[in-house]
């Protein structure tokens, strides 16, 4: 699993030759998020917001006995989220700031997806 891994990741150590390790990212790859520096989250929101949010998130967004999409993506507008047409998150998923999200049109979530944003 590893391995499979590290051979898509940008900047992975056993690229060797791949174009991730010259500093160029190829299109379609995973990101190693190993080379991201810490401090690059911003909220945007204030803390009631964000507190708000929080409870939200938990209650609702992420809870399995919810098994409706319009639920999710209808709070998810509500706090800032900016989602396309027909997309469906009818499984639990994590957001951080909805207010940062941007999801096109036809887009489905699976299970537990975690949308650091």
């Amino acid at each position: 699993m590893d391995r499979a891994i590290g051979e898509r990741c940008v900047g992975h150590a056993d690229d060797g030759d791949a174009p991730a390790a010259r500093g160029t990212t190829a299109p379609g790859k995973v990101i190693d998020l190993s080379r991201a520096g810490p401090g690059n989250f911003v909220a945007k929101r204030g803390f009631v917001t964000e507190l708000v949010w929080f409870f939200v998130e938990a209650c609702f967004i992420n809870n399995k006995l919810i098994p409706v999409s319009f639920v999710r993506v209808a709070l998810l507008r509500a706090f800032g989220a900016r989602i396309g047409r027909n997309c469906r998150m009818p499984h639990p998923i994590r957001v951080k700031a909805s207010w940062n999200l941007e999801v096109g049109d036809n887009c489905w979530f699976g299970v537990d997806a975690w949308i650091y944003n």
